[in-house]
């Protein structure tokens, strides 16, 4: 049997996500992990919502989400994560990359 590997936690990566708004434009933000901390999903596989809309991706899915705001769970990963490591360069390096 393969060991499970320890899930990725980043507390200041979590920190970042929190600063940026939500698809819809809200800008008190929560992280969503797009594959829940129960399932060993990475905090770097996070994006930010409102308490709104993270309400409605539990309710109605993310694909059904992505179709209203049209908007790719993944690509918003993506950019969070170079702005996030180019925040790293630019301000020193606080937090892991």
């Amino acid at each position: 049997m393969i060991p499970k590997q320890p899930r990725e936690t980043d507390k200041v990566y979590l920190d970042f996500v929190r600063t940026k708004k939500c698809v819809c434009g809200d800008s008190k933000t929560t992280p969503h992990h797009t594959i829940s901390r129960g399932a060993w999903g990475s905090d770097y596989r996070t994006i930010p919502l409102c308490l709104k809309c993270h309400i409605t991706i539990h309710q109605k899915g993310m694909k059904d989400f992505e179709k209203k705001y049209n908007f790719d769970h993944l690509d918003a990963i993506i950019k969070l994560l170079s702005e996030y490591v180019q925040s790293l360069n630019t301000e020193g390096g606080e937090g892991a990359a």
